[in-house]
């Protein structure tokens, strides 16, 4: 059997990977690395036709196939050869894995969609993500509160993995858990800070930006970086802007730039008041602060709190 597993949760590549290995001992396990710079595609097919000595199969592993992408691809003869196994594979397994995102407008993806299992493995989308959360902390009987449940939901970063190392630290704390012990335990998102730090200078909530960036001090953030992360926020900001004014909604916005629907909706609410233009003079704002740190003519103490102050009047 041939199989395609590839996509962009780490986790559940790793947790499909497990299911298939626990039917192999270690030494039936046999590993090629597909971004190598002298990966060869026909050592994994002649690997794949010699039997197994020691039981009645082996697995061939291959990490990264980055033949199946875009980035790289495989000669016509090589190309040729692989498929000509696919239809007619070995008792051997032969598993192509990786965080990697298939080209299905390339001949060889096309020809093995056919003949081999595709397991696709990407992130969940909002709602499912929050399945997801609220069934795991559930099944691991997690004693958590409703308000806790959400702010994990609205701050947590689509990814599985990060969830689940999360998820060992509120299992270990035991008790109840609340809102409170949540913001203790859980490391949110530097980005959601600022995010939130940018939503408060649209605003122009003055007490609330300068709450969150004395926050952000108080964690020893550096000015310079919190303005690179503002920047970025303001382009997103931008993004969002400009897809409204084509009429995209919200799910569309979220889809179209691969966000968090949480944080679409909030942005979407904040820059109803405030057009590209006046955004575009804000990033230009922002180019010449970052510029002033780097060559010294702004003050790394106050130029970001000047900034602040200039945008919310």
């Amino acid at each position: 059997m041939i199989r395609i597993i590839c996509g962009n949760e780490f986790y559940l590549i790793q947790n499909k990977l497990s299911e298939i290995l626990k039917e192999y001992n270690e030494e039936d396990i046999i590993s090629y690395d597909g971004s190598a710079k002298d990966f060869n595609i026909l050592n994994v097919i002649d690997e794949c036709n010699i039997p197994n000595l020691f039981s009645d199969k082996k697995i061939i592993l291959v990490k990264n196939p980055l033949f199946l992408t875009s980035k790289q691809t495989l000669d016509e003869s090589n190309a040729k050869q692989l498929i000509s196994y696919a239809k007619n594979p070995s008792d051997n397994d032969l598993v192509f894995y990786g965080e990697i995102e298939i080209d299905k407008r390339k001949k060889i993806n096309k020809e093995l969609q056919n003949l081999a299992q595709y397991i696709n493995c990407n992130k969940l989308n909002y709602q499912e993500f929050n399945n997801y959360i609220k069934s795991t902390l559930k099944a691991n009987k997690v004693d958590i509160s409703k308000a806790a449940i959400n702010y994990l939901i609205d701050n947590l970063p689509n990814d599985l993995s990060n969830f689940h190392q999360e998820l060992n630290k509120l299992i270990l704390y035991g008790d109840h858990i609340g809102i409170d012990d949540v913001k203790k335990l859980v490391n949110v998102p530097l980005d959601n800070d600022v995010f939130n730090l940018t939503n408060a200078i649209i605003e122009k909530n003055v007490n609330k930006a300068f709450k969150k960036w004395e926050d952000l001090k108080k964690l020893k953030q550096e000015a310079i970086g919190i303005a690179l992360i503002i920047a970025n926020q303001f382009r997103f900001m931008y993004q969002v802007r400009y897809l409204m004014d084509l009429g995209y909604n919200e799910d569309e916005i979220a889809r179209h730039l691969k966000a968090h629907p949480y944080r679409v909706s909030l942005t979407c609410k904040n820059v109803w008041a405030i057009n590209r233009q006046q955004l575009l003079k804000i990033l230009n704002k922002l180019a010449i602060l970052d510029q002033g740190f780097k060559n010294g003519t702004i003050d790394r103490n106050i130029g970001l709190d000047k900034f602040m102050i200039e945008i919310m009047r």
